[in-house]
């Protein structure tokens, strides 16, 4: 299967009359393709349950998938292009970003435990794995991040160690 680009034109004489027919064809297959596939990724991060967000480095928010509005209660259209620190972060735990942010920024990647809050001012814990992300030059541009939410797996654990002290 082939997709085609196709325009036509009719050429005229002096009379009106038609005096020839021409056109363009142009085989846009690949990027239908590319663009199918883009498409196929997208849809891939949105089924996810995982929060996927992306950041540049002044912390405006560039990419929030739907796991992220599940998660967090934000709508991508009411965070695209906001500070990440205002929307994820309560006041006084701004703090735990400092580490991270350091360490990705040094080997390309960190992994840990975060305290963020909802869009409902609920306090959650996220396993969080960010990636430094480079332009095509090789510089640093952004930051990926993967956010899974693990407050009830922390609320259990603490409830096994409780018990198990009792």
């Amino acid at each position: 299967m082939r997709w085609i680009w196709n325009r036509g034109f009719a050429v005229y004489n002096d009379q009106g009359q038609v005096n020839y027919y021409g056109g363009i064809a142009e085989d846009i297959t690949e990027r239908k393709l590319a663009e199918q596939k883009i498409s196929e990724q997208a849809a891939l991060l949105d089924i996810a349950t995982d929060a996927i967000l992306v950041r540049d480095f002044q912390s405006q928010i560039l990419f929030w998938n739907k796991g992220a509005e599940r998660m967090y209660g934000w709508l991508s259209t009411e965070v695209i292009g906001k500070d990440l620190h205002d929307i994820l972060y309560p006041a006084g735990t701004q703090q735990q970003l400092k580490e991270p942010l350091k360490c990705v920024i040094e080997s390309g990647s960190w992994q840990g435990e975060l305290h963020k809050v909802t869009k409902s001012s609920q306090k959650i814990i996220v396993e969080s794995r960010w990636t430094l992300m480079r332009d095509s030059a090789g510089d640093p541009k952004s930051i990926l991040t993967v956010d899974t939410d693990i407050t009830q797996k922390k609320q259990l654990e603490e409830q096994f160690f409780r018990t198990q002290r009792l």
